[in-house]
């Protein structure tokens, strides 16, 4: 999972039109985990156009590749508002949220989910967003992010703590998150000093040949 800031809208009308299109190589593909590794020839898979990946997979037995688009700010603050640098390390818990049903698992978000962790004292900060279904079809719900001072943090409040959560009618699994991990949610850890710092690394796009 990559967190993606774009330099420009592509959501314009005078993006609409590219010289190149966006391709998706069988190698990139099971290199991602979006197609099997086993060897079956999948030459008919190459090079499809890269929205129709980003907007499938999790059908054929491996994860989908979540290509999720949501407001560049958050639209849902839940705790930490003025929360600043000067108030210690942030250890980011940003994760995509995919409900069998969407109504019932936004109802559990709110009812359940959101003053768990709000009354966890290891919870810093807690906002999230709904994605948009309208831009490359993703079929994920909402991403949530959450800081704590630390992966130890972390898991006293997600992990020894929802121990005893009663799991919804619609869970997948029998302990929180209730869902299908890599399936249904899907998430990442970031530490205040990330390795990788595409804006300020940026040397423009190079095509590979």
């Amino acid at each position: 999972m990559t967190e993606h800031y774009w330099m420009v809208n592509e959501m314009t009308p005078e993006m609409s039109v590219n010289a190149f299109t966006e391709r998706m190589p069988v190698e990139v593909l099971r290199w991602q985990g979006m197609i099997p590794d086993n060897g079956t020839d999948l030459s008919h898979e190459a090079n499809m156009d890269g929205d129709t990946h980003r907007a499938s997979g999790g059908d054929n037995g491996c994860p989908p590749f979540v290509f999720a688009h949501v407001p560049i700010n958050w639209a849902e603050d839940y705790k930490g508002k003025g929360r600043t640098i000067d108030d210690g390390p942030n250890y980011r818990w940003q994760f995509v949220l995919r409900w069998p049903c969407e109504k019932t698992g936004e109802k559990w978000f709110h009812e359940v989910f959101v003053p768990y962790f709000q009354n966890r004292p290891e919870v810093n900060r807690f906002v999230s967003s709904k994605i948009y279904h309208d831009v490359v079809g993703c079929s994920f719900h909402r991403l949530v992010e959450m800081w704590f001072e630390g992966p130890e943090e972390w898991y006293t409040a997600a992990v020894e703590g929802t121990q005893n959560m009663e799991a919804p009618d619609w869970a997948q699994e029998p302990q929180f998150s209730f869902l299908k991990s890599n399936y249904n949610i899907v998430g990442m850890f970031l530490s205040d000093m990330v390795s990788s710092d595409n804006l300020t690394q940026y040397r423009g796009y190079i095509t590979m040949r």
